[in-house]
């Protein structure tokens, strides 16, 4: 995560956000228009590489019997991400048997 950016200055943070975009998007010429919005304390980013942290760390619990990973640190942290997450993991014990 990246959480410290929301407390740069505009300039900075707009020269940062323009290259960035640049670097992905290989674009050259200058933004038409640029509006920056501040959301602070709203929902966390997962950082580059994520998903595939949790595949693996779903692959090693998969090792052992009955155990479900639920919650918003996996695959969503929404409130729908997460009934669903604790859903499929109760579903998964359930099936698991006695």
């Amino acid at each position: 995560m990246q959480g410290e950016l929301v407390e740069l200055e505009d300039e900075p943070l707009r020269q940062l956000v323009v290259s960035e975009l640049r670097q992905l998007l290989t674009i050259t010429g200058e933004p038409m228009w640029i509006e920056l919005n501040r959301w602070r304390k709203t929902m966390p980013q997962y950082d580059v590489g994520h998903l595939e942290r949790v595949a693996q760390i779903e692959k090693l619990a998969a090792r052992l019997p009955r155990l479900a990973l639920a919650g918003n640190a996996y695959r969503g942290v929404g409130i729908p991400f997460c009934v669903r997450s604790g859903t499929v993991a109760a579903e998964s014990v359930l099936d698991a048997g006695p």
